[in-house]
């Protein structure tokens, strides 16, 4: 919870996390960064494509450094 907001950790499945993108809770490619499984979801149903997904990791990873974002499951 931030402020007034509340942001989930986890899914109950992945049409829930495309819900969320769909009513513009979550941005399609955050999520994608965070699980795999969630990213070829997204991918598969065009809501973004890896080259989004490549540009958010950049952007995030402004030094270059190896250690990219951790992967988690985002589906319970």
């Amino acid at each position: 919870m931030y402020g007034n907001d509340i942001y989930l950790d986890r899914f109950n499945s992945l049409e829930t996390a495309a819900l969320f993108v769909d009513l513009g809770v979550y941005d399609a490619a955050f999520l994608s960064l965070r699980d795999d499984s969630v990213a070829d979801y997204l991918k598969e149903r065009c809501y973004v494509s890896q080259e989004q997904i490549d540009d958010l990791q950049c952007a995030l990873n402004p030094l270059f450094c190896t250690d990219h974002t951790p992967k988690q499951s985002c589906v319970a």
